[in-house]
């Protein structure tokens, strides 16, 4: 067996190099993350309030411009910021489980082989699913197979699919979920499977938080998203169907039932068709006549419909409605800067704490991994000159600080430029 599939297999805590199978071998099922384009083969629809199948978990996330876009500007804003492993006001070096989850470059080159049997991600795109999942299920698990003597994750980590974990409390333990902790189910066969808990990476989602479980965008609110879904089938109908809505008057008063369904099917197949937006004339006799039934837009509400949808978008996934594309205000630059800290400080920051919060704990005490937000609200370059000059003559900012500040290396103390002091020291008080 190959040394990196040693490594993607290899128990927590133990040795990969001991010649013994015991040593690295793990007796997990297939570990995988499924994407939410299969979540309809996995799962089925999700029962509707009548019992029968009503709406697949995953299609309003695959259909929906609003809610893609809402994902994106979320996920990669999260992803794409500096994640910063910091000891007090020492910037570390970030561990490559943070830089190179997938193992996309086992040895620091890149290969054609891929160590986990599928293309890996780079390290933005690899969190930002991660970040996805918790936004759109609730909840987010990654598996760790092993560890390095400092307790730290060795990649490539495997993030599993949120519907098939299950996190049981003392009170919730079953016949076949006997203990507390995670359990994984194994969509073959529905067998389940415990997760030890230093295996499992928990990113919870938004609250309210029940069982041990987050609350999603998506798994949270499938009612409004089949309300969305059923609108945007019925417009698409009224535009593509081949017959518009009506029906058939017959003035013959000998027509049978058999009669009148084999119009029916003629109409329907000479008619209808089954491309988009295939209509032919038709050739009625002197008893026979076509009623449409017509539909008023501005009665159906259409437009408010789904401007309503894509609001409803904008509420669940925290993010301003002028961002989907919804109209606002006159926009000025203020304006604009103003709405800018909003989306940071009421979106971005409680998800960038909640992630920051779940993987404290793969670090030793008192170092902290900090998602550098600042980065997305940073002033033009003259303020920031105007606020660094006035910081470095009054001695409240250090030459150093700015350079952290602009994302620039520390230089040697021995070569660190003095500043001349332009406000003259305050004396103290006698």
């Amino acid at each position: 067996m190959a040394w990196w599939t040693r490594t993607a297999h290899n128990k927590p805590g133990l040795d990969i190099l001991m010649n013994d199978p015991d040593g690295w071998m793990i007796d997990q099922p297939q570990l995988r993350w499924l994407g939410p384009d299969q979540l309809s083969a996995l799962l089925g629809t999700q029962p509707g309030d009548n019992g029968s199948a009503s709406l697949d978990v995953a299609e309003p996330g695959n259909s929906f411009p609003a809610i893609t876009r809402a994902t994106s500007l979320v996920c990669d804003s999260l992803a794409g910021v500096a994640w910063q492993v910091k000891r007090g006001r020492d910037l570390l070096p970030t561990p490559r489980w943070i830089e190179d989850p997938a193992l996309a470059r086992p040895d620091g080159r890149i290969s054609d082989w891929q160590p986990t049997g599928r293309n890996p991600l780079g390290g933005v795109a690899w969190w930002a699913q991660v970040i996805l999942s918790a936004l759109w299920y609730g909840d987010a698990f990654v598996y760790v197979s092993s560890r390095d003597q400092s307790g730290q994750p060795i990649p490539p980590l495997l993030l599993l699919h949120p519907l098939l974990v299950d996190v049981v409390g003392p009170g919730r333990t079953t016949h076949e979920k006997p203990t507390p902790g995670y359990w994984l189910r194994n969509p073959d066969d529905d067998s389940w499977h415990r997760l030890e808990a230093a295996s499992v990476m928990h990113v919870p989602g938004m609250p309210p938080y029940w069982a041990g479980r987050g609350r999603g965008a998506i798994t949270g609110h499938l009612k409004s998203w089949g309300e969305a879904v059923a609108q945007r089938d019925y417009s698409t109908g009224l535009f593509t169907a081949g017959i518009p809505a009506g029906y058939l008057k017959v003035t013959a008063p000998n027509l049978t039932k058999d009669q009148a369904e084999d119009l029916r099917n003629q109409w329907t197949e000479r008619h209808g068709g089954t491309g988009p937006s295939k209509r032919d004339i038709a050739v009625l006799n002197a008893v026979t006549d076509f009623v449409a039934v017509q539909m008023d837009p501005e009665q159906a509400q259409m437009g408010d419909a789904r401007r309503q949808s894509t609001l409803d978008v904008a509420n669940a996934f925290g993010v301003e409605p002028f961002m989907l594309g919804l109209p606002s205000d006159n926009s000025t630059y203020a304006n604009i800067e103003s709405r800018m800290r909003n989306f940071v400080q009421f979106t971005l920051l409680p998800w960038a704490r909640r992630i920051e919060g779940a993987l404290v704990s793969e670090f030793a005490q008192g170092t902290v991994l900090t998602l550098d937000l600042d980065s997305l609200t940073r002033a033009d370059t003259n303020t920031r000159i105007g606020y660094y000059a006035a910081g470095l003559a009054q001695g409240w900012l250090t030459v150093d600080e700015v350079r952290m500040a602009e994302g620039l290396p520390a230089l040697p103390h021995i070569i660190t430029p003095a500043v001349p002091a332009l406000v003259p020291p305050v004396e103290p008080a006698a």
